[in-house]
């Protein structure tokens, strides 16, 4: 069998950071970086500790938004695949009758107030304005609203002015400020638990610790784990979280869109292909094994996440494609959304969506408390 291809990563600070903090790289000044870090993970600790703190202790009283809340978040700085998990929610609500509207800060965005980036009725703002992620829900999830801002108390506003019954908030497990009727924490079956520290000595958001406040626990892609990996990191969250109810999930690719046609594909187009997987995302690995499972030869071309795409960056993939005879370039939706140019190479935009394998029970539960609140109000 061929050897893999090394990934050739544009560099960024990221990197770098990744580099010191995995142990990879041995210098004395790695280690002299590993000490600084260490310390100002302590000072970062004491902050989101007492941050957390005037909340629980009641000395500052949580905000009660508009909408009941369902948030979806990481207690890592993410690669859960907490995108499509939220898109599968707002699915997974709207089967049973409640119409979801989701609010995010907008990462990558430019807009300085609250504002609607799409109202569930055809109007959708630019990438530039509303950043990558709020895009391909807006794209995705035609019939959605959809508000981003730092204030999501004033986001779910302007989503219940559109007609939205429950607001799901994105990435809003630090989110300490405001109430909410269900905590889903998203938790890599992949984590490297070298990296298990707090940031910025790893990638932990909160210690492992602080799962006591979540109410269910998704443990995504679980099929890319070997069983020793599932097991350790479904013991952690056993063991942090003995309350929440324990799900297992993966992300199962489901066909391909010409990026320049927007003609449909099967997957299965890509086995025995070589193929140009090209990310900027926080978890490249996982996008990339999922092709590898689609049984195709993997070039990755990885950029910083949240990377905004020039027509240079594609021309490097094309580049990449004839040197290895690749026939596609294949990228994510969250890719996709920002490329605003002629691609030089025939692209695929791979669309994932999350199954769960165990524990979806819990979900239903929640949803039919979700379902009788609404009509009660």
């Amino acid at each position: 069998m061929a050897e893999p291809v090394r990934p050739e990563v544009v560099p960024s600070l990221e990197d770098r950071w990744y580099h010191v903090v995995s142990g990879e790289a041995t210098s004395l000044l790695a280690a002299l970086a590993r000490g600084g870090l260490s310390a100002a993970a302590g000072l970062y600790s004491l902050g989101l500790r007492a941050n957390l703190g005037l909340y629980q202790w009641g000395l500052k009283a949580r905000t009660r938004p508009a909408l009941p809340v369902v948030s979806i978040g990481n207690i890592t700085l993410g690669g859960t695949g907490k995108t499509t998990a939220v898109r599968f929610l707002v699915a997974r609500l709207a089967q049973a009758g409640i119409r979801a509207g989701i609010v995010l800060r907008g990462h990558g965005g430019r807009v300085p107030a609250p504002c609607l980036v799409t109202d569930g009725q055809g109007n959708v703002r630019a990438a530039d304005d509303a950043g990558d992620e709020a895009l391909e829900y807006a794209r995705l999830l035609t019939g959605t609203p959809v508000a981003v801002g730092k204030r999501r108390e004033t986001s779910i506003r302007l989503l219940a002015e559109a007609g939205a019954q429950i607001a799901v908030l994105d990435d809003g497990y630090q989110y300490f400020r405001m109430h909410r009727d269900l905590d889903i924490v998203l938790v890599s079956a992949r984590t490297d638990l070298r990296l298990a520290h707090l940031f910025p000595r790893g990638v932990l958001r909160e210690p492992w610790s602080h799962l006591g406040r979540v109410d269910q626990v998704w443990i995504t892609h679980a099929d890319q784990a070997s069983p020793g990996e599932l097991d350790q990191v479904r013991g952690l969250v056993r063991r942090n979280a003995p309350q929440a109810a324990v799900a297992l999930t993966m992300h199962r690719a489901e066909k391909l869109v010409d990026l320049a046609t927007g003609a449909v594909r099967p997957v299965e187009d890509l086995h025995g292909k070589n193929v140009v997987a090209l990310s900027a995302l926080g978890s490249p690995t996982t996008f990339e094994g999922s092709l590898r499972g689609l049984g195709c030869e993997v070039i990755p071309l990885r950029f910083p996440d949240h990377h905004s795409y020039r027509p240079q960056d594609w021309e490097r993939g094309a580049l990449l494609a004839r040197e290895h005879g690749a026939s596609f370039i294949v990228t994510t939706l969250k890719d996709a959304v920002k490329v605003k140019f002629e691609v030089p190479w025939p692209t695929l935009v791979l669309r994932s969506e999350l199954h769960f394998l165990s524990g979806e029970e819990h979900l239903d539960v929640a949803i039919d408390r979700l379902r009788q609140r609404v009509a009660g109000e």
